[in-house]
């Protein structure tokens, strides 16, 4: 059994743009409405907010060994490693 993804055939794609998807209410489903969805949910959003940007970042480039010998120096200095 493989658990690569396999990729899409162009009949496949043409027919999932074809086939409707179904919706279903709570009361399809007999379910009482208060219990599902945003209020029936367990979380609430308090807040949505970006978080603020804490800094540069640093991009080391070069050859393999090069740049790695360099992120090493650099960790080494800032006293991470």
């Amino acid at each position: 059994m493989s658990t690569d993804p396999r990729i899409p055939t162009v009949k496949g794609t043409a027919k999932a743009y074809r086939t409707e998807i179904p919706v279903w209410t709570a009361a399809d489903i007999d379910i009482n409405p208060k219990a599902s969805g945003l209020d029936g949910s367990p979380t609430q959003v308090r807040r949505i907010f970006t978080p603020q940007r804490r800094g540069t970042g640093e991009l080391i480039q070069g050859d393999s060994k090069e740049a790695v010998d360099e992120l090493v120096d650099k960790l080494r200095q800032a006293k991470i490693l």
